[in-house]
């Protein structure tokens, strides 16, 4: 969780907010950005973590380990889920981090039935 966490972070401008919400969930909020440029940013963080499909040899890594070893077939994924704002949205902050909640577990159930 760590280290996926300093991947996260490092993607982001220093502009941007990039926090854990809660277990694996993070938070980010990338300031004066529209809703195709989130999405871009969405898929360069997708692809950043598709490139990390040698799991057992990253975390070996990561953890400057001789040999891990994860039983069965282990990727490393991400789901997103993302929402605009804008100055005259009425929304409350409750409301904008519930969408992006239910966007990022549509991803993830999307994922599970994909072998993710």
């Amino acid at each position: 969780l760590v280290h996926v966490s300093k991947i996260i972070a490092g993607s982001f401008r220093s502009s941007d907010i990039v926090g854990r919400y809660g277990g694996d969930e993070f938070l980010v909020i990338l300031n004066d950005t529209d809703e195709e440029q989130a999405r871009l940013v969405a898929s360069k963080l997708v692809d950043q973590f598709r490139s990390y499909n040698g799991f057992e040899d990253q975390l070996a890594k990561w953890t400057d380990a001789d040999d891990v070893t994860v039983p069965g077939n282990h990727r490393l994924c991400i789901s997103v889920g993302s929402v605009t704002y804008d100055r005259n949205d009425q929304r409350t902050v409750d409301d904008l981090i519930r969408q992006a909640d239910q966007d990022m577990y549509h991803m993830k159930s999307e994922h599970k039935k994909n072998g993710c």
